[in-house]
């Protein structure tokens, strides 16, 4: 067991830890798909009222991210090409 100067911040990391480990389904691609074929119409729709039109690639970092974090390598690599043929 861990010991910390800080109790309530070791809290919170495990409960982090524990989502992002209950998220992280790698046998699952289709549902990386899903979170990422919904976080880029975000980051598309997003891309033009926030002006990012000199960093186009920018918007698409948190799709790449998560999308790998919810379906794997398979997912997170197709979004990441994907995105960089959008930029």
């Amino acid at each position: 067991m861990e010991t910390s100067c800080y109790p309530r911040v070791a809290a919170g990391g495990r409960r982090v830890r524990a989502v992002l480990t209950h998220l992280a389904v790698r046998e699952s691609p289709a549902r990386g798909v899903a979170v990422g074929s919904v976080l880029y119409a975000l980051a598309i729709v997003l891309r033009l009222p926030l002006g990012f039109d000199g960093f186009a690639f920018l918007t698409f970092f948190p799709v790449i991210g998560l999308s790998a974090l919810a379906g794997g390598a398979i997912a997170g690599t197709f979004f990441a090409a994907l995105s960089l043929l959008t930029a």
